[in-house]
């Protein structure tokens, strides 16, 4: 069995060109997402936008969403603190 994620970098407030901005625009593409059988949405911290414009739609209960935190990619973030302060910001979203 194969699991299709979608990359929840195209949901932003503020998007690049093809993303999915408003909170319309997002719920239409989340409807596409649950009519084809995809569940699970994979955002990130370094995606602007991505997790709060996630967190504002009703049917978000229906997904599985996960987060990243920056890691390596930004400096001094690798660190266990910064790591769980980074999840609870995630969660407030």
């Amino acid at each position: 069995m194969v699991k299709i994620v979608f990359g929840g970098g195209s949901f932003m407030d503020k998007g690049a060109l093809g993303s999915f901005n408003g909170k319309e625009k997002v719920a239409e593409a989340m409807d596409v997402l649950l009519a084809s059988g995809v569940t699970t949405i994979d955002t990130a911290r370094i995606y602007p936008g991505s997790e709060e414009a996630l967190g504002k739609q009703d049917k978000r209960t229906q997904f599985t969403i996960d987060t990243k935190v920056p890691g390596g990619f930004a400096p001094d973030t690798a660190r266990k603190d910064v790591i769980v302060e980074h999840a609870k910001e995630a969660l407030q979203k």
